[in-house]
């Protein structure tokens, strides 16, 4: 991991490490999600370590960082379900088109019931 980076938060998956990332950078916040290998984990194959997948922010802003997320603990709580029961819209890259998927598929690759092309799972 970049020097001048550091995590405040561990995920349990890619999407939960999405939606904390996403939290702290409308407060503000330079985030952006790692795993623990240090490769971005947006990149395919998605490797998940064994301390779960990183939400990282510049290191000077690292205490204010983890002191907002202790303190709005709760309000990410609740981002946290409201995204794991929303069902995911997601367009293919080949056909175009929309497919939904249920929240339990976020983060992972799946097959367009259009086209049968692979498209990833995302938002």
């Amino acid at each position: 991991m970049d020097s001048d980076m550091t995590v405040v938060y561990r995920a349990a998956d890619i999407g939960e490490a999405d939606i904390v990332a996403n939290w702290l950078q409308e407060q503000g916040f330079a985030a952006f999600v790692k795993n623990e290998y240090g490769a971005v984990a947006f990149q395919l194959p998605l490797v998940e370590g064994r301390t779960g997948i990183g939400v990282c922010v510049q290191a000077g802003d690292g205490a204010a960082a983890a002191a907002l997320l202790e303190q709005h603990r709760e309000e990410i709580d609740r981002h946290k379900a409201e995204a794991g029961t929303n069902p995911i819209q997601a367009n293919c890259e080949e056909c175009g088109k929309v497919t939904t998927f249920p929240a339990s598929q976020r983060g992972t690759v799946q097959t367009c019931s259009h086209c049968g092309a692979n498209m990833d799972v995302t938002a």
